[in-house]
């Protein structure tokens, strides 16, 4: 026998496709800050493609399970007209991306583990078969509640499913005492080009 299937589990026991089935707010933890150019398609001729940012989150749902949750991408601009400030919300409002830095990362340049309650869009699928989840902004920013840390998954690392160009993982999320875990993270920095 060649293919070895005791490495593969049941993926629902860590919340991989655990879901939001209604919109409202939930308890949640930074996982990553992703990087991406914006998508070709929506430039005008001649346009160059713009930096977007994204935030992923594991959000905790109404059973208590894990669901990674993403703000849709959006350009790094401060403006009134930004999208950026609205999905901050109650984290902070930078005004420039100095001042982002300082609100998401250490001071040794680590993302913050920053511990929050989130508006969480639950949309349902056309074909009815589950939804669609998407963070809107972070309503309110709390001490650490005890969360614990659910594993990374592929899909984390990629945005309207292309892989993501740069990435931030909170380094909570980077540790693990799983091996299989450790080489997961190694393999996608890898494949990144990340060291």
């Amino acid at each position: 026998m060649n293919i070895n299937f005791d490495k593969y589990t049941n993926s629902n026991n860590n919340g991989d496709f655990a879901v939001i089935e209604e919109t409202g707010t939930y308890h949640a933890r930074l996982v990553m800050v992703r990087m991406n150019k914006m998508d070709p398609k929506f430039l005008k001729d001649g346009e160059e493609p713009r930096d977007q940012i994204s935030f992923l989150f594991d959000v905790l749902n109404n059973q208590g399970l894990s669901c990674h949750v993403a703000t849709k991408p959006c350009t790094i601009t401060f403006t009134d007209r930004s999208k950026l400030p609205g999905i901050l919300g109650k984290l902070g409002q930078p005004t420039s991306g100095k001042e982002l830095r300082e609100l998401l990362y250490t001071k040794d340049g680590k993302l913050k583990d920053i511990y929050c309650k989130v508006t969480v869009e639950a949309t349902e699928r056309p074909a009815g078969d589950g939804y669609y989840n998407r963070v809107m902004k972070i309503t309110a920013v709390e001490e650490p509640t005890g969360q614990p840390v659910s594993k990374l998954v592929d899909w984390d690392f990629k945005t309207f499913g292309k892989e993501v160009e740069l990435y931030d993982v909170n380094p909570a999320y980077e540790t693990s005492d799983n091996d299989e875990d450790d080489d997961f993270i190694n393999k996608v920095k890898a494949d990144n080009g990340v060291k």
